[in-house]
């Protein structure tokens, strides 16, 4: 299973679905709004286990720094990575993939 964060935004439910059949689960539509809600970008950000408070109140992490989860949108990469950096990852992106079939989305 491949899931990529542009399906997830263009569809999130469908992602749900795709996932729970991946995984042999079926799913009601009541779960699936549950999910929805839990995964919405604004409530994720607030999720301690994805900020990793905790790391912060031990001193692993810098308190203040924005964190793992930017700003939720696709191609969001271009306001946060040179385009040196994109151009390597691209390259080795390419290297690695050479002889699969996976294809990432364009946008």
């Amino acid at each position: 299973l491949f899931m990529y964060y542009e399906d997830m935004k263009r569809n999130l439910p469908a992602t749900i679905r795709k996932t729970a059949e991946f995984l042999g689960k079926s799913i009601t539509d009541e779960q699936i709004d549950t999910m929805c809600t839990h995964l919405d970008i604004r409530n994720f950000r607030n999720n301690k286990s994805v900020t990793c408070e905790e790391l912060k109140t031990v001193g692993i992490l810098n308190s203040g720094e924005q964190g793992f989860v930017r700003n939720g949108q696709v191609r969001g990469d271009a306001e946060e990575m040179t385009k040196d950096i994109k151009r390597r990852i691209g390259e080795w992106t390419e290297r690695h993939l050479q002889g699969t079939d996976i294809k990432f989305p364009d946008c």
